[in-house]
Formats: C-alpha cells, sequence, structure tokens
C-alpha cells in the first residue's frame, strides 16, 4: 500500500488548507449539472462549498496549507504526467507495455471530461527542492528521464512546468507497478537540476537558535511572540512594515530565515544583526561545533537526524564541519592549520572517551564507569507509559492483555510473581537505573502464547529483543547484536545434545544473573567490557526434547531462576486473533500495562532479600526436572545402588566414609555396576559429588593436608526426589 503522505489533496479550487489521503480510495460525487460541459464543471470546482479531491505530489513548506508562491514546495514525491487527449483503452495498453521507458509508472487513470488519462510515477525517497522555481526545473529533468512523452500521446507541458498544479481525481484508477524510481536516480537528477538553478545565497555560520532568539528580542521585541525554531514560521520581524504571521520560516540549515515575501528568498543572520554579532558569535564557536562529539582513539561519534549515534569515519567528520558548520579546510594566513584542523585538535584532546559501547537503559551520551569516561552509545528505552491517572485497576485499558496474562498464569501466585519480576525490571529501567532480576523460564503446550509473551509483548515493552540461543551456547564469536538488546530470547532452543553443551549453558546463564560486567565484541572494532543489566526469558514446550532446555539447577543459582509453567488444559481458553489484529491491540494497550505496572506495588510476600528484589519462583514440575538435570543425576543413581548394596554389608553403618578413589574401587567390585564407572576418574566423580552437595544431598566432605574424604549418608537409597528438594530449600 503506497503511503498516503505522499498525497495532498485541497476539496475544491478555492481552498488553501490541504488533507493527507490516497486519491485511488476517492469515490467522486460529481452533480449532473457540473458533467453536463466543461464550463459547468469548473466552475462547480471553483465553488468553496465543493467537497471533491485534487490532489498534488508536492509538499509545501507549511505541509498543511496549499502549495503558493508564499508555500513554495520544499518535497516531490512523485512526477504526474497529464495526457490531454482521446486515449483509447487499447491504445493505453499497447503504449504501456511497448515503451522503452526504464521505470514503468505506478499508476494510470483517467482525467474528467477530455477521455485523457494520467500517469504517476512515486518516488522511494522525496525530491527535496528550494522552492517552485527549482521544482520547475527538477521535474522538466524527471520527466525526460522518465521519457514520459513517450508513453502516451499529447502530454501537457503548461501542467508539467506548472509545479503547484492539483490534478482532478478523476476515475478508474489503477495500479501498474509497485517498485518506485529509486533515490540513486532521484540524487543525480537533483544535482543536474542544481547545476541548472540559480543557486540561492545559502552561506553564513550556523548559529544556535536561542543565541538568535535573545538577540532577536533584544533588538526587536515582541516581533516574534511564540517558539523560535527550525520550520517555525513568523513575520519578517526585521521588516517594520511586515505584518504576514507566514511571511517567513527560520531555515533547517540553521543559517538564517527563508522568507516567503518580500524581496529576498533568504536572509542570512549577518544581513539581519550586522557584522559584528555573527564574528563575535564566529569567535565562541569551537565549543559548541565540538558540542555532541566524541572521539573514542579511532572514529568520531556524533548522533544522527534520528537520535541515534553513529561512528563518523575522520574524514566524514571533516566533510561535516565543512558542509554544516562551514568552516574552512585551508590554511589561515599566518597559521599552519585551518578552522576544521583547529576543531579536530581540539576534540582529540578534550572530547576523549576510553570506549563507546552500548550501554542499555543508561542515560546515552558520556557516563563515567570505574573513574573512566566512557560513551554510551545505547538509546534503548522501556516503552512509554500512558498519562498519570490512566489504567488505576488491573485492566483498564489494556483489557485484552489483562485477560491473556489471568488466562496464561491461571493461579495467583506464580502470576503475582512474574507480574512482580516484571514491575521491577520496567519501573528501573524507566528511571534508568536498571537493577539485576532472575532469568526467567516459561514451559508449557504449544499454540499457549508463550512465543507471544516473550519476543512481542514484553519486547515492545522493555525496549527490544535478541534470540540469545547461540549465545548461550558459546558459539557466537561477535556480541555486539545481544549486548545492544534489553530483553534476551530464547525460544525452544536445545542445548543438551552433550552434557558438556548443557553444563555451557547453564553455567553461562548462572554468569549473567551473576554478573553485570560482560565482554562486547563487534566485528572490526575492539573488544571491550560494558555492563550489561537486562532480562532473559526461556520458553519451550514440556515433551521430554523440549524439556531439556531446562538448566542445571542447584543452591548456588536457584534464587536467580524462575520457573513457571503456564496454563496447562487440555484446550486453551483463549482464542488469538489473527496476526496484524493481534499487533494493533497490543501496540494499543501496552502504554495503558506499562502505566499500570507503574504505579502497582509488589505485594511484600513476594519481596525478595537477595539482590534479585522479587522472591523466584519454581514450578513443582520443572524444579523436579531441573534438579535431576546433568551428569550428577545419573552417577546418583548409580552412588544409591552401592550404598544400598554397602548397608547389606554392613548393617550397622550409618554413612560411608572414605576417598574418591576408594569410593570408585568399591563400586568397581560390583559386577553389575563396574561397566557403569569404567570411564570414570576420581576427579570426575569428585566433581559429582560436589554437584550432588550443591544440589542439597546430605553430602559432606572433610578436608585435611593430605586428603579429602566424603560422609555419604547410607540412607541416601532411600532419598525421593522430593526429599531431595525439600533437602535443598531447607538449607536456602
Amino acid at each position: 500500500m503506497v503511503d498516503k503522505k505522499l498525497f495532498y489533496t485541497i476539496p475544491n479550487l478555492t481552498a488553501i488548507q490541504v488533507t493527507e489521503q490516497s486519491p485511488w480510495e476517492y469515490k467522486p460525487d460529481v452533480p449532473e449539472t457540473a458533467q453536463k460541459s466543461k464550463g459547468n464543471y469548473r466552475e462547480w470546482l471553483a465553488r468553496p462549498s465543493t467537497k471533491h479531491c485534487l490532489y498534488s505530489g508536492a509538499e509545501g513548506a507549511v505541509s498543511g496549507l496549499r502549495i503558493s508562491r508564499d508555500n513554495p514546495i520544499v518535497r516531490i514525491h512523485g512526477l504526474i504526467a497529464d495526457y490531454d487527449t482521446v486515449i483509447t483503452e487499447d491504445v493505453l495498453l499497447d503504449s504501456l507495455n511497448n515503451c522503452s521507458g526504464e521505470f514503468r509508472p505506478n499508476f494510470v487513470h483517467k482525467t474528467p471530461n477530455s477521455g485523457g488519462r494520467r500517469l504517476i510515477w512515486l518516488f522511494q525517497s522525496p525530491a527535496l527542492v528550494a522552492g517552485n522555481d527549482v521544482a520547475r526545473i527538477f521535474l522538466g529533468i524527471a520527466a525526460k528521464k522518465l521519457r514520459a512523452k513517450n508513453f502516451l500521446p499529447g502530454l501537457d507541458l503548461d501542467a508539467l512546468a506548472n509545479p503547484a498544479t492539483y490534478y482532478d481525481v478523476g476515475s478508474k484508477w489503477r495500479e501498474l507497478e509497485s517498485s518506485r524510481v529509486p533515490e540513486n536516480f532521484i540524487f543525480a537528477w537533483l544535482f543536474e537540476t542544481g547545476n541548472l538553478a540559480s543557486r540561492t545565497d545559502f552561506d553564513g555560520p550556523v548559529i544556535p537558535l536561542d543565541v538568535v532568539q535573545k538577540e532577536l528580542e533584544k533588538r526587536f521585541p515582541n516581533r516574534w511572540p511564540g517558539i523560535f525554531d527550525k520550520g517555525i514560521s513568523g513575520t519578517r520581524f526585521w521588516d517594520t512594515t511586515s505584518d504576514n504571521p507566514r511571511a517567513c520560516v527560520v531555515n533547517q540549515q540553521g543559517t538564517g530565515m527563508q522568507c516567503f515575501t518580500g524581496g529576498t528568498a533568504f536572509m542570512p543572520w549577518v544581513a539581519i544583526f550586522g557584522p559584528d554579532f555573527v564574528e563575535k558569535y564566529k569567535a565562541e564557536t569551537l565549543g559548541s561545533v565540538m558540542e555532541g562529539t566524541w572521539f573514542d582513539g579511532k572514529v568520531y561519534w556524533r548522533k544522527t537526524i534520528n537520535g541515534q549515534w553513529f561512528p563518523w569515519q575522520k574524514e566524514d567528520y571533516k566533510l561535516y564541519l565543512k558542509v554544516h558548520h562551514q568552516l574552512g579546510a585551508s590554511k589561515r594566513p599566518g597559521r599552519s592549520s585551518s578552522e576544521i584542523d583547529d576543531v579536530i585538535h581540539a576534540v582529540n584532546e578534550q572530547k576523549v572517551v576510553m570506549g563507546a559501547y552500548p550501554y542499555v537503559y543508561f542515560p546515552d551520551g558520556p557516563i563515567t564507569i570505574d573513574h573512566e569516561r566512557y560513551l554510551n552509545v545505547s538509546t534503548v528505552q522501556v516503552l512509554p507509559p500512558a498519562p498519570e491517572g490512566e489504567a488505576q485497576e488491573w485492566g483498564q485499558g489494556f483489557p485484552w492483555l489483562a485477560n491473556f496474562i489471568d488466562v496464561f498464569f491461571p493461579d495467583q501466585k506464580p502470576r503475582e510473581i512474574f507480574l512482580s519480576w516484571l514491575h521491577r525490571a520496567y519501573v528501573n529501567a524507566y528511571k534508568h537505573s536498571p537493577v539485576s532480576g532472575q532469568i526467567v523460564l516459561i514451559a508449557g503446550g504449544v499454540t499457549r502464547g508463550k512465543t507471544l509473551l516473550s519476543t512481542v509483548i514484553l519486547s515492545r515493552l522493555l525496549g527490544g529483543s535478541s534470540e540469545a540461543g547461540n549465545f548461550f551456547l558459546g558459539e557466537d564469536t561477535f556480541t555486539d547484536y545481544v549486548m545492544k538488546k534489553p530483553l534476551w530470547t530464547v525460544d525452544d532452543t536445545v542445548p543438551a545434545t552433550s552434557s558438556t553443551r548443557h553444563v555451557r549453558y547453564s553455567a553461562m546463564l548462572k554468569k549473567i544473573v551473576a554478573n553485570c560486567e560482560h565482554t562486547y565484541n563487534r566485528k572490526f572494532r575492539d573488544a571491550g567490557k560494558i555492563i550489561w543489566i537486562g532480562r532473559v526469558i526461556i520458553t519451550c514446550n514440556t515433551d521430554p526434547e523440549s524439556i531439556r532446555i531446562l538448566p542445571s539447577l542447584d543452591q548456588s543459582n536457584a534464587d536467580k531462576i524462575s520457573l513457571f509453567r503456564c496454563n496447562s488444559a487440555t484446550k486453551f481458553p483463549l482464542k488469538f486473533p489473527d496476526r496484524v489484529t493481534q499487533s494493533k491491540i497490543i501496540d494499543q494497550e501496552l502504554p495503558f500495562f506499562a502505566r499500570w505496572l507503574l504505579n502497582w506495588t509488589i505485594p511484600a510476600c513476594y519481596k525478595g532479600t537477595s539482590r534479585m528484589g522479587v522472591i523466584p519462583y519454581h514450578d513443582n514440575m520443572l524444579l523436579d526436572t531441573a534438579t535431576h538435570e546433568g551428569a550428577s543425576f545419573g552417577f546418583m543413581e548409580i552412588l544409591q545402588l552401592f550404598l544400598a548394596s554397602y548397608k547389606k554389608v554392613y548393617p550397622e553403618a550409618t554413612r560411608w566414609n572414605g576417598k574418591t578413589t576408594e569410593l570408585l574401587s568399591q563400586i568397581s567390585l560390583d559386577d553389575g555396576l563396574k561397566p557403569l564407572v569404567a570411564n570414570m576418574s576420581s576427579n570426575w566423580v569428585a566433581r559429582l559429588l560436589g554437584q550432588l552437595k550443591s544440589k542439597g544431598f546430605p553430602i559432606e566432605q572433610e578436608h585435611t593436608r593430605t586428603r579429602r574424604l566424603w560422609h555419604i549418608p547410607l540412607d541416601m537409597e532411600d532419598l525421593t526426589t522430593e526429599d531431595g528438594k525439600e533437602v535443598m530449600y531447607e538449607k536456602k
């Protein structure tokens, strides 16, 4: 679908204000009296009361007003070619199919009364022009390059030469081509236009508009009421005879006033305020030129026009200084350096940072880490909440989201612990002071909305997400793609193709929560350490293969991981709308959900004592699976069989005592168990015993100067998984 903002329409020939709409969607309603003749039709179009549609692909400096001498064209979104002769359908099809033009027109429609046609070519990006005269030259070049004259007979050159023309919507609109004229062609035509057009003098220093406004109020008091900023129109305040409130506009370059009335189209600051004001400012401009620029030892960092930090190579930054700030690149008389050299040197000396990295949720710009200055190039923030006073109650303003969460977590306790975890993540990020939080794992059946919750709802709420499965498996050399996102997701990834991979995966999860400092590595850039305090959410199904994504759980990481299971009803009691509708609902409701999170208070019973801030939640089934995960639990089954045999031989004993080598040797004496430990070393057995101890089993370890002894109760062969779980949590 073509963006409707490409077209600006008026309801009649006397209208001043324009409306953005899609002319091909307009349904004409022309009275019968107006259809009798061209004269009647023109008279009808000229009436102020007429409600019709006349369109233009050009946009004025004041976009809400019709193009005129006082509102010159600034952007052209496409070429409209009017063919003022009777054209049959056969002629149309033959011409369109056989014309040698490189780009086919996007639309064709029939013109009223004459039986002619109009062809419309759309541009991939708008052509920026400085007024109607420049627009006229550009349209002539574009028509020639597009070979508009060759497509159909009777091209109206007079209409083409008047870029302020608004064309009647006509009838029988038809789309011919979806591809637009590429922007590189537009740029080439604009360059050719500039060579033919008479150049307007835009020379002059870029002076901050707050400085200009102070001088304006000093010299011309009460002549410019309201905001003084780029694109704002007003009177020609320096001309005492001017009272037109739309006579000029502060130009986008910040070098002067672009005028819609008066004797000149542009007034630089020096012409308005005199050379003394400008020269004084030039002497004070070094700091303002350097403002917003930082040097990391290799590249210069500045924000783009869309507010994102971007690295500039030295030559690119020099070009920026030359074009934007009008600084000279030539050596000045009596000096060995140019103006640009002076700025480069000052930035290298005064605006140095140790590195430029994305510190998610922290204020962007220079920040201090360990007494050293770094540049935070991340502008990621959470979704802004609805205005204060909205969403006072659960579901107010977000009924679908509230119902989804209620159904997804049908039990109150896990639902409120999850919301507490989300509240802590969102609120502190909103305040630009992120804090740690548990890794969340959600398991459940298919088509329950797990992926929707993680990669859509939470991603949009928290400021974006990245799939981090390969990162947790240690398979990615470069980490920038995850480190610049606040939410890491792992969706139905199975890390346990081998026990080694699963150990690595579990260790990486533990490291992410335990440490805030991580390695940031981007291709062709030096690696560095950054602070990342985001959130990790893992989703999986509950089938035996998918559930292997559960990390190994022990006492050291039990408080750092929450295990949730979503609604397990055979038939999920919620019907999801189609994807487009669902996305619109989420976009509409999320700000209200965010406001509710800000207003909500975590219940005291769910506040944690650890630095996680919220107590963990462990679903019984998932906890049991996680506790049994890994090689240690397989070894425990061997150990239980050995202890049962040992107790029969020594009925009075209550525990086995000895070194790891002794334990391995005695297990090997059992012909049934010997093959199971044949490939185990004493060091490996010691590691497995240590893991069982960390999971909460009552295994004790005694160190002396020369040996390490293990004390294992013989009744361990009777311990069930449930008992083991209880032991682990009694020790917490």
